[in-house]
């Protein structure tokens, strides 16, 4: 029975991802619609009227949009891990482009200290943007209104550290946290909590 129950469940998973990722292409399509029609009308419309900033607006508005969709179309993609040279800042920056609803319904501040020029490591993109989103999300999850979530970026003679730092309730672990020290291993790197599960601390090796 549980191993019915699980296929079950994989297969569940499977076609909401096929339906999703076709979802989120017609999103696209629609998109890049509105992309071309508000880049048209501002090189149509004079320059500094309220129409061509109104324009502007839209047009600026459907580049994120498109942004934020490219970024949930690669997350939703059931991929094995690919090694390359990644930036570690930016990957959270992606997770946070997923998370951006989230927060902003619930008013938590993001305080970003990240440190500039920071090694590139050999990582997986997707994998490492999944870790991300899942930790943030607990975070989100747990927290009340208003509160704010702290992540820092540096490194030492070996490590790129990346510290979470929710300024709230202590984290109790779910699920997802298994996938999340199983991704952080097969990087080779270490995933531990402080300060009463307030701080999660991820090491990644950049030599």
């Amino acid at each position: 029975m549980r191993r019915n129950k699980t296929i079950k469940q994989n297969y569940k998973r499977i076609l909401v991802g096929q339906l999703t990722s076709g979802i989120l292409h017609e999103i696209n399509n629609l998109l890049s619609g509105i992309l071309g029609f508000s880049q048209l009308l501002v090189n149509e419309l004079p320059k500094n009227s309220q129409w061509c900033k109104d324009a502007e607006k839209i047009e600026k508005s459907a580049q994120n949009c498109r942004r934020i969709v490219k970024n949930l179309l690669v997350f939703s993609r059931d991929k094995d891990f690919e090694f390359g040279q990644e930036n570690i800042n930016e990957i959270i920056d992606r997770s946070l482009d997923l998370l951006a609803y989230n927060l902003n319904s619930k008013n938590i501040k993001i305080k970003k200290h990240f440190e500039e020029n920071i090694p590139l490591i050999n990582a997986s993109f997707i994998h490492l943007q999944q870790v991300f989103v899942n930790l943030i999300n607990s975070f989100i999850e747990i927290g009340s209104k208003n509160h704010e979530i702290k992540i820092s970026t540096f490194k030492d003679n070996k490590n790129v550290k990346v510290i979470f730092e929710n300024l709230g309730r202590e984290i109790k672990e779910n699920p997802s946290f298994l996938l999340n020290y199983e991704i952080i291993q097969k990087h080779n790197g270490k995933i531990y909590k402080e300060n009463n599960g307030l701080s999660y601390i991820i090491e990644l090796p950049y030599h």
